[in-house]
């Protein structure tokens, strides 16, 4: 049972407002993370990461829980991520310490470059007013034929306040719930956007791992940057038929 009305990020383009992600938290306090839409699986690097042929049976939507496990007697917290596959389901399983009552960091959804200006994630604001709209840059948007949108989604301990300089990098956004606290990161990749994007989730099969120091998080979203931008040139721009606002 949700305890809340979603939260929405939503981002104007030039075809309307675009709701790209959603998170929700659940009366027990687990965490709901749904980046919106369908993406098209392709593992960087690959000859179908490069094509803008799609396979339907690569075509993929996700959704990401966050459980505070409060009984745990290390403090973990366990990340589920769940891929629907075509008509197969992925899992993908991540257990982290030192967040619950540390001072660490930990990225559960990163996505630089994702097309985020399709028909099916547009809103009409009307719809959504029980909803809390986080809107990204306001008034201003995104121009998805000049730049692209990055963000990067953290949790933390919800005791934490961070102080970010006036010369953060980053914009910043963040929310606190009952045993978790997120901190969404966002920011500008200067590239037109194109036919595919980077997302990465984490999965830690065999042990609890810890997450970041402060300026380790600082450091994963440049890193992410730096991977998207060495496949960027690699990537298939939208093919004729198809504008960058209609897939």
């Amino acid at each position: 049972m949700l305890m809340t009305p979603p939260h929405r990020f939503v981002i104007g383009t030039k075809v309307g407002v675009q709701n790209f992600l959603k998170i929700e938290e659940t009366k027990t306090g687990d965490l709901i993370v749904s980046p919106r839409g369908k993406r098209h699986v392709a593992p960087v690097g690959s000859e179908s990461a490069t094509s803008a042929n799609v396979d339907s049976s690569a075509i993929t939507t996700s959704s990401i829980t966050i459980h505070p496990n409060l009984n745990s007697n290390t403090g973990s917290i366990s990340i589920n991520c769940k891929d629907n596959v075509g008509r197969n389901k992925d899992r993908k399983v991540a257990g982290v310490l030192d967040l619950k009552a540390g001072q660490r960091l930990f990225p559960i959804l990163t996505s630089i470059g994702r097309n985020i200006n399709r028909p099916s994630l547009t809103i009409d604001r009307g719809k959504y007013e029980k909803d809390n709209l986080i809107e990204l840059w306001p008034g201003a948007g995104i121009d998805l034929e000049r730049d692209s949108l990055a963000y990067s989604v953290l949790i933390a301990n919800p005791n934490i306040r961070f102080m970010f300089p006036d010369d953060f990098p980053r914009n910043t956004i963040p929310m606190t719930f009952q045993h978790i606290q997120v901190l969404f990161l966002y920011w500008l990749f200067n590239q037109p956007t194109r036919f595919r994007g980077t997302i990465l989730t984490f999965s830690t099969p065999d042990k609890y791992v810890n997450g970041f120091e402060f300026h380790e998080a600082l450091n994963f979203t440049n890193d992410m940057t730096l991977s998207h931008s060495k496949v960027y040139a690699t990537l298939p721009d939208f093919p004729p038929n198809l504008a960058v606002s209609r897939f």
